[in-house]
């Protein structure tokens, strides 16, 4: 899923190591938020990687477009959304749509 927002502010830094494999880890929330309807809609999303983090998007106020995996998970008989952010990018520029262009009169087929 993508979502076309801007990053209001960067929240929770976490960091630790895998007990599976012993690599460390680092983690970041982020408030997302973007209009609609003419309001302010907000959405919390962690971003998981050193690599993903290292993007200097997710320090920017400009307008971007994040990539989004939804999910759910059970935990003591209750549900939890995941709301992960696996990729942050620049909006693509919308190129002007190309005018067609009129044919060309020659003058040699003219009748007269």
């Amino acid at each position: 899923m993508e979502l076309k927002c801007k990053i209001e502010q960067r929240l929770n830094d976490r960091s630790g190591v895998a007990k599976s494999t012993g690599n460390p880890w680092r983690a970041a929330d982020f408030l997302l938020v973007w209009k609609e309807n003419g309001y302010d809609r907000h959405l919390l999303v962690s971003v998981f990687g050193e690599d993903k983090l290292a993007n200097p998007l997710w320090a920017s106020k400009e307008e971007v477009v994040v990539f989004l995996n939804l999910d759910a998970h059970e935990y003591n008989g209750r549900w939890y959304n995941d709301v992960r952010a696996w990729k942050v990018e620049r909006p693509q520029v919308q190129q002007p749509a190309s005018q067609p262009v009129p044919p060309q009169s020659n003058d040699d087929d003219m009748p007269f």
